[in-house]
């Protein structure tokens, strides 16, 4: 059974070192990362705010990239292609010769938070031991994809639910609402970015766990939990408790 893991690794250690440091205000998040056919790594990185001008000037003057593509411009959010040729060989080993990816990664203010999905618990601890090599890298969280016991009743994740059953008990589903996504990024110590997609991926899943179930859809994503709902995090207390015993 495939599993998903969620690391940690200091900024100063990690990639972007230098572009993170003129990104003050912005939310940078890896949305995929791929190995290059001729070596290196290309991740897809998105960044959200309103200095995105500046942020853009630091990849192109990032010593460790070759190539920057701005992929999609929208009013205060980018996604950019770029090619890391430097200062990657520890994670590209890590993943060369194991049947992983890494799925999602954002940036904040001390730590680099890490979700990878992994073929079975195997490659995950090959992937894991190769880091420790390169970085002080730390597991925080590991659960198996489909296990009910580990993701959650109705593949709802722990924060998924606490929000939920927060936004029902506080009156956001009323009309007219008694609070609202702010009063519970608040709560929460959370963007109301992160509240809006928490909610969301909530309801997709209740609903294709309970109405819906048997309903086959393969455009609508796995609505599993993603570090879009940890991206406002400075340290590691947005990371997910419900680690299997």
């Amino acid at each position: 059974m495939s599993s998903i893991a969620e690391f940690v690794i200091p900024v100063e250690e990690f990639v972007l070192g230098d572009v993170l440091s003129s990104a003050s205000g912005l939310e940078v998040a890896i949305e995929r990362l791929v190995v290059h056919t001729e070596g290196g790594l290309v991740p897809y990185i998105r960044v959200v705010g309103d200095d995105l001008s500046s942020f853009g000037d630091a990849l192109e003057d990032d010593r460790t990239i070759a190539d920057v593509r701005l992929i999609e411009s929208f009013e205060g959010e980018r996604l950019y292609r770029v090619h890391w040729v430097a200062e990657t060989d520890a994670l590209e080993a890590a993943l060369n010769p194991i049947d992983a990816s890494i799925v999602r990664a954002v940036a904040g203010e001390r730590y680099w938070h890490l979700r990878g999905l992994f073929a079975d618990r195997e490659a995950l601890a090959s992937f894991y031991d190769a880091c420790r090599a390169a970085y002080s890298i730390e597991l925080d969280n590991v659960y198996d994809r489909r296990n009910p016991a580990t993701f959650g009743e109705y593949e709802v994740t722990p924060e998924q639910r606490d929000l939920l059953v927060a936004a029902f008990e506080g009156g956001y589903f009323e009309v007219p609402r008694r609070i609202t996504t702010q009063d519970l990024a608040e709560e929460f110590d959370i963007s109301v970015q992160a509240v809006s997609q928490r909610l969301r991926r909530g309801h997709q899943n209740l609903l294709r766990n309970t109405l819906a179930a048997g309903v086959e859809n393969e455009d609508v994503d796995d609505g599993g939990p993603t570090l879009d709902e940890h991206a406002d995090v400075e340290g590691r207390d947005g990371m997910l408790d419900d680690t299997p015993e």
